[in-house]
């Protein structure tokens, strides 16, 4: 305990030789490092409130609300309702027990609708309760994806007819608030095929669904090539982003990367074309058939006639008798000859099924302040000329496989960029959330602060209190006792001291005894 009381009598004597500034500053010193100590013992004390749950449907804050209320729950509503914190030691109790009761929902009532229907429901009700419920279902289902922070889902089911012809099929209408980033084609198709599944007689191509900012990401289609027709278009969307990826990295050495911008369209024909030519050879006949017919007859001459001649003959005397037959017989003989050819032919039948790329048109947006094609490196950057434009639009068309005649077009514009009003918003942060970082930044720098400022000048100082002195103020007696066995004790210290340097000037004299002699030469001298 003396020890202690000598090392107290040191530092007070520590602070006497402090002027007013030295103990200002330590004082000030001082009362930070226990104001951050503090802070870093209130701001961790058990009682902090943490969040519950977060990105809540106002239905499903009320519903925690007042769960909390009941129970007489100490919490607090953020970032617009949206959020609850509890004390921090009931956060994962509180989790656990809302989840049994069903909280949250998710933005709309399950299955558990059911759990309470009574014995005296109607069949109206039950088939509205049923779609509620599917709904609600489907909703926290595609909720829970990661890209999805909420869903909302409208089923339309009609009523079954006795007959199948006249039977609809049922159309899911949904909406999505989506995260930061938007969603893949995949995962639109995912979704689609998940909500057809879930209802019966429901296919993908009747659901439509929307984002929260009203774009359409799937349109509901009524022709039977609807799988088709989305995967062609994703086709072409996959095409056209390829070409803007290519221009652009062919591009970006010549005017710095974040100085272009690259559209495609593309107009492709997906019809299936089946064609059948037939071709002729006139030079190549060959004989298929040949039929030849002869034919010959006799015709008998005509016998005498009977009576006189006719005419004026007959009244001449001697002018009567038989008339002579009018000819003898004769013959006659016909014959035909028929050949049939078959002409050389070529039928060619040509089945196309591929798209046919119809026609393409390139715009590129070039900044105006990117550096001139022709420049150096330490010139200045001002706007490409019509000739550099002229070379940009050449490279597009060679990258790209431009066809004039297709009736292609490329247009390249160079504009000054307006980055205002272009950049992302920053997610606010959460005080709450970065309160154990910030305070141990705060511990660290406090430690570091009392280690340089504190410990380090008190080791110094006490660094330089002899061992003696601290073993005679250790022995027992009274305070005259003390001060003599400390003068003794400095008397030995300086003798001891006085007696190392003899030795060492004797042991210098001994080794260097020309240059001892030069020095006592020089003394003598001075004297």
């Amino acid at each position: 305990m003396e020890a202690l009381s000598d090392y107290a009598k040191q530092l007070a004597q520590i602070w006497d030789n402090m002027s007013k500034r030295q103990r200002g500053a330590l004082v000030g010193l001082v009362s930070v490092v226990l104001l951050g100590l503090a802070w870093i013992t209130v701001g961790q004390r058990p009682h902090a409130m943490q969040i519950l749950f977060a990105d809540l449907e106002p239905a499903d804050a009320a519903a925690i609300r007042d769960a909390l209320s009941a129970r007489k729950e100490p919490f607090e509503l953020a970032d617009q309702g949206t959020s609850i914190r509890v004390m921090q030691g009931r956060v994962h109790t509180l989790r656990l027990d809302l989840t049994a009761e069903g909280l949250p929902r998710g933005g709309g009532v399950g299955f558990e609708i059911f759990d309470k229907s009574g014995l005296a429901m109607s069949q109206f009700l039950q088939n509205v309760n049923f779609r509620r419920a599917l709904e609600g279902e489907l909703s926290r289902t595609v909720g829970s994806l990661n890209e999805v922070r909420s869903a909302r889902i409208h089923l339309v089911i009609p009523k079954r007819r006795v007959f199948s012809d006249e039977q609809q099929r049922p159309t899911a209408s949904v909406v999505l608030h989506l995260g930061g980033g938007g969603l893949g084609t995949r995962t639109v198709k995912g979704i689609a095929h998940l909500i057809a599944s879930a209802v019966e007689g429901m296919q993908a191509r009747d659901v439509t669904i929307l984002d929260q900012l009203g774009s359409v990401l799937q349109r509901a289609q009524t022709g039977e090539g609807f799988e088709a027709m989305s995967q062609y278009e994703e086709q072409v969307r996959g095409r056209e982003k390829d070409l803007e990826r290519r221009i652009t990295v062919l591009l970006e050495p010549m005017l710095g990367v974040g100085n272009i911008r690259v559209q495609a369209n593309m107009e492709y024909d997906f019809d299936a074309v089946q064609s059948t030519k037939d071709l002729y050879d006139p030079e190549r006949q060959v004989v298929r058939s040949e039929e030849r017919t002869e034919e010959e007859r006799e015709i008998e001459g005509a016998r005498a006639a009977q009576g006189g001649q006719a005419g004026a003959e007959a009244n001449e005397p001697g002018g009567e008798g038989s008339v002579a037959a009018a000819g003898g017989a004769s013959k006659t003989k016909r014959g035909t000859e028929r050949s049939n050819y078959e002409i050389d032919k070529t039928t060619e039948v040509v089945v196309r099924q591929s798209a046919i790329l119809k026609r393409m048109s390139i715009a590129v947006l070039v900044n105006a302040s990117a550096a001139s094609v022709a420049e150096n490196a330490g010139e200045k950057a001002q706007s490409l000329s019509e000739a550099e434009l002229k070379q940009i639009r050449d490279l597009v068309a060679s990258a790209s496989g431009f066809n004039d005649k297709r009736g292609d077009a490329i247009q390249v514009v160079q504009s000054p960029f307006q980055t205002n009003g272009l950049e992302m918003p920053e997610a606010a942060m959460d005080l709450a959330g970065m309160m154990p970082m910030v305070q141990g930044v705060v511990a660290l720098i406090i430690a570091l602060m009392v280690v340089f400022m504190v410990v380090r000048p008190l080791l110094a100082q006490l660094g330089e209190i002899r061992p003696e002195l601290v073993d005679a103020a250790a022995l027992p007696g009274t305070v005259e006792d003390v001060a003599k066995r400390l003068e003794e004790a400095e008397r030995e210290a300086a003798g001891r001291k006085m007696l190392e340097q003899r030795n060492s000037v004797v042991e210098y004299a001994s080794e260097e005894p020309e240059k001892t002699a030069e020095i006592l030469r020089g003394w003598l001298g001075e004297g």
